[in-house]
């Protein structure tokens, strides 16, 4: 049965995924995570792909990437072969690493962001270890959010990380005021992120 098609973002933005075939565990050593950091790194200027985040953990990895269909396509291929082909030659073994080709989902509302946990923490890792936005170009977005924003709409980094340590507590989201109107702020951000 043919493979159904990869969906286009509106916004360029995906939410990338892929796993260890047999959730074999093909991140288990540092030096593991920094060669699969390094072939991002290599390849984003060469493939015009912009990463907004990453997450890699023992068997699995997330992305949160800007690019064209297929730059991310071609993107993608690159760097799984690449580390492919590492860990095998690392663990003297042949054969598919990962399970399937990636998985992809579209990020076009911002409403995104703070509705799904994994994201969410993706988003901390954003703003703590993010790989092509060091801290003065996330105030420099900031700062531009924040030139054209209400005054009581405005966000600092620290509303950003307070934002997405709060996702993960349902108490938090659910009873605290003060919480709900930093959402508020924060999503008013991301939109204006996803739209410029």
């Amino acid at each position: 049965m043919p493979r159904k098609p990869r969906k286009k973002s509106i916004s360029d933005i995906y939410h990338v995924t892929n796993r260890g075939v047999n959730h074999l565990s093909i991140f288990a050593q540092n030096r593991e995570k920094g060669r699969m950091l390094n072939l991002i790194r290599e390849n984003c200027d060469k493939y015009h792909v912009g990463i907004y985040s990453y997450c890699i953990m023992p068997n699995h990895f997330h992305l949160l990437i800007k690019a064209s269909l297929s730059d991310l396509s071609a993107f993608m291929a690159v760097i799984s072969s690449k580390y492919a082909s590492y860990y095998n030659y690392k663990h003297k073994r042949s054969g598919v690493v990962f399970q399937n080709r990636f998985q992809s989902q579209c990020i076009e509302d911002a409403n995104y962001f703070g509705m799904d946990m994994e994201i969410t923490r993706v988003g901390d890792t954003y703003i703590c270890d993010n790989i092509t936005t060091d801290v003065e170009k996330v105030t420099k977005m900031v700062d531009a959010y924040n030139a054209q924003a209400e005054p009581k709409q405005q966000v600092s980094i620290k509303d950003l990380k307070d934002y997405a340590k709060g996702a993960g507590n349902k108490n938090q989201r659910e009873d605290d005021e003060s919480y709900k109107a930093l959402c508020n702020r924060v999503k008013e951000y991301m939109k204006y992120i996803l739209e410029n």
